[in-house]
């Protein structure tokens, strides 16, 4: 099982799926809703120990994220990530939902897949230096997977970190090799949650 976090993002035959494994050390409490915010219909779940949401509108915009590569994993108790993705998951595009994870409240920390029928965005957003860059993910037919390493910004989960490192990476290959060829979301979430160690 990948006990740790990874989230990815795969496309296939033009099916778009976003699917993620949360490493928290804690039972966490999950509160789902499904509402109308600003005009827009939203499917999202909320963890309020640690603040975090993610979720779904009805313009088929998601958004996933990992919080623990440039901080501690209670990041989002600092920024309070909710009101931030509500924005974002209120959006018609994914681009325009890059917006609010990067600005409001000081943005969204972390490794982010925000996903929408007008394209795939991975966002790296440091949380100490505010630093972040935004990279457009052309897939066909394969799956991009994060873990707490970033792969365009520094400061996060690197070789210095030693046994960190060498996790993030670990689960990272695991999860790639889980997730290939797969091309439906129950298999990708069945692969992610299988007991390989």
């Amino acid at each position: 099982m990948l006990s740790e976090c990874v989230a990815a993002y795969g496309n296939h035959s033009g099916k778009r799926m976003l699917v993620k494994n949360r490493d928290k050390a804690y039972k966490p409490t999950l509160d789902f809703y499904h509402e109308v915010r600003e005009g827009t219909e939203v499917l999202y779940y909320i963890d309020e120990a640690v603040k975090h949401l993610e979720g779904m509108n009805e313009h088929g915009v998601g958004i996933i994220y990992t919080t623990s590569n440039f901080q501690k994993d209670d990041a989002d108790m600092i920024s309070d990530n909710i009101d931030t993705v509500l924005d974002s998951l209120s959006k018609e595009t994914a681009r325009d939902a890059t917006g609010p994870v990067l600005s409001l409240k000081g943005g969204v920390h972390g490794l982010i897949y925000i996903s929408g029928p007008d394209g795939t965005y991975l966002v790296e957003h440091n949380a100490n230096t505010g630093e972040a860059k935004v990279q457009k993910i052309n897939l066909k037919d394969a799956w991009s997977v994060t873990t707490n390493s970033p792969s365009m910004l520094t400061g996060g989960i690197d070789a210095s970190e030693g046994e960190n490192y060498i996790s993030s990476q670990i689960r990272k290959a695991v999860a790639e090799a889980a997730l290939y060829g797969i091309d439906n979301v129950e298999e990708a979430l069945e692969a992610l949650s299988y007991k390989y160690f």
